[in-house]
């Protein structure tokens, strides 16, 4: 290479020089020299016209009649031109099969720009959100979608998890799930999940019907063993049986009680737009639990400056079930703690122990319904197996995660996580805590 721009700079002196020598014979050295400067402008004129048609081109088989580092210059554009061919070649085969990847998908498939407009979609989009392929392309995802939940999801791209709405069109129940796909693009999954939703109102139903009707005959066999064991002429004998009897009846009304709970916060609406001061709601619980038990020390270590967007009674109830399960396997002598604190992102809650601790292959299953990790214990000291089923859903109610650490024998910690969109901070010059 460095030696043909050598070769090119020795033709374009050594032109000159002839013209200048062939001036000098006939005393005109100075015509000479310009006429030959003139021929090497002209050639490399023509040169670059034909370099510059070439790349308009994008030939690669044009011959330009080219000479020296032109001729080699025109070699490595053709080459670099048949790279291009090859990968736009390859790159609109991919496209294609992407496309018909896309297209052959049961469940509903949009491909989006990084603006969020429909570059492609298959044909449940069609039939599912009336999207016309042929007229709707480029138009943005939200003058189909118009859910306030999906809007809000589909700005936030949060790919770790979906939303679930109800298409205007058919009142089905759509599961939506936004992923990465390529360069700037995103994939949005859409799949009808009504069956499920039918499903699980229909288990819904049938708990609280369930434990509304067993409340009531519990509550009569409750009353009459509450009598029977206030009555001074019952024989001895009879006296344990009846204690027994009435402990079991109030386990069942107990858990009657926490399937209703779970039951409501699976079927009700959200409420969730009150300021809660967090660290009140600690001490009340904490009050609640050392002044009716005897419990392990309970230390509270809270960001008192830090709120907490949210339905009260809910809040009180996944942290009594939390500070329940925590007190419930540590012994008197260890210890809980309380935290509330300020993350990078959001705000985490969390329960730490120095109890038992649990097995790793049992915190997978632990917000399962009644499924309980130390099941002789929990039976005997009140455990249903319930309370973090109802953590879980309340949670997941107020836009959080769980997270579960434990170790045998060095305790637990039950990490509870909001987003930055709950949080509040009551400090000076920030707005009032109300909405």
């Amino acid at each position: 290479m460095i030696q043909d721009k050598r070769n090119f700079v020795f033709k374009v002196i050594t032109t000159v020089l002839i013209g200048t020598l062939v001036g000098l014979i006939y005393n005109q050295a100075l015509i000479g020299f310009t006429v030959s400067i003139l021929m090497v402008l002209i050639a490399q004129i023509r040169a670059i016209l034909l370099v510059d048609f070439l790349l308009d081109n994008e030939s690669t088989e044009t011959k330009l009649f080219l000479s020296g580092y032109w001729e080699i210059l025109q070699s490595k554009i053709q080459e670099i031109v048949r790279s291009k061919v090859t990968a736009t070649s390859e790159i609109k085969n991919l496209e294609e099969e992407h496309a018909k990847s896309i297209k052959s998908m049961p469940d509903l498939a949009i491909l989006l720009d990084h603006e969020l407009n429909i570059l492609l979609c298959n044909e449940a989009a069609i039939t599912t959100i009336g999207i016309d392929p042929e007229k709707d392309i480029n138009q943005k995802i939200i003058n189909f979608i118009r859910d306030p939940i999906f809007i809000d999801y589909i700005h936030k791209r949060d790919f770790r998890r979906y939303v679930d709405i109800q298409s205007s069109l058919s009142k089905n129940y759509l599961r939506c799930r936004l992923v990465p796909y390529g360069a700037n693009q995103y994939l949005l999954m859409v799949r009808d999940v009504s069956e499920s939703y039918q499903l699980d109102k229909i288990r819904r139903d049938f708990v609280a019907n369930a434990s509304h009707e067993l409340r009531t005959p519990l509550t009569v066999v409750s009353g009459y063993l509450d009598t029977l064991s206030n009555d001074e002429s019952l024989d001895n004998e009879w006296k344990k049986p009846i204690k027994e009897m009435q402990r079991q009846s109030q386990r069942m009304s107990e858990i009657v009680s926490t399937l209703m709970e779970l039951s409501q916060l699976e079927g009700k609406p959200k409420n969730d737009h009150q300021i809660i001061d967090i660290h009140d709601l600690m001490i009340a619980t904490k009050k609640a639990f050392t002044e009716s038990i005897k419990t392990p020390k309970i230390i509270i270590d809270c960001d008192k400056e830090t709120y907490l967007m949210g339905e009260p009674f809910e809040l009180e109830s996944l942290l009594t079930n939390l500070l329940s399960n925590a007190v419930r396997h540590t012994s008197n002598d260890g210890e809980v703690r309380l935290l509330w604190k300020r993350q990078e992102s959001g705000c985490r809650l969390s329960v730490e122990d120095t109890g038992e601790g649990i097995m790793q292959s049992d915190i997978p299953r632990l917000t399962e319904r009644f499924f309980r990790a130390h099941r002789g214990r929990s039976r005997k000291e009140g455990g249903y197996g319930l309370g973090l089923a109802i953590v879980k859903h309340i949670l997941k109610r107020h836009d959080g995660e769980l997270e579960i650490q434990s170790k045998i024998g060095v305790g637990s910690k039950f990490i509870c996580s909001f987003p930055d969109s709950r949080i509040f901070n009551n400090k000076k010059g920030n707005n009032d805590l109300s909405l």
